[in-house]
């Protein structure tokens, strides 16, 4: 039953944005591997998460945010003044 409730938010809210054949797998794992990525999380853990055997295949679902290229650069700046 929570199944397919979720299912039709899902449908639902795709369709408000105008997106079309997304599943809800598809779509919250490229969401949570992009924010894990953005807390740091390394790719390896992100691919067990997602249910890869390949680390290197999370770069596909995990997007780097410019506010997480910002930040390293930030620290990188704060180091290099030290």
């Amino acid at each position: 039953m929570v199944e397919v409730a979720l299912s039709y938010a899902w449908q639902q809210a795709c369709e408000k944005v105008g997106v079309s054949g997304l599943k809800m797998h598809e779509g919250t794992k490229h969401s949570m591997a992009t924010r894990l990525k953005a807390l740091g999380a390394d790719d390896r853990v992100l691919a067990a998460l997602a249910g890869d055997r390949d680390p290197r295949s999370i770069e596909k679902y995990a997007k780097l945010e410019p506010a997480t290229i910002a930040s390293a650069l930030k620290r990188l700046r704060e180091t290099k003044s030290e």
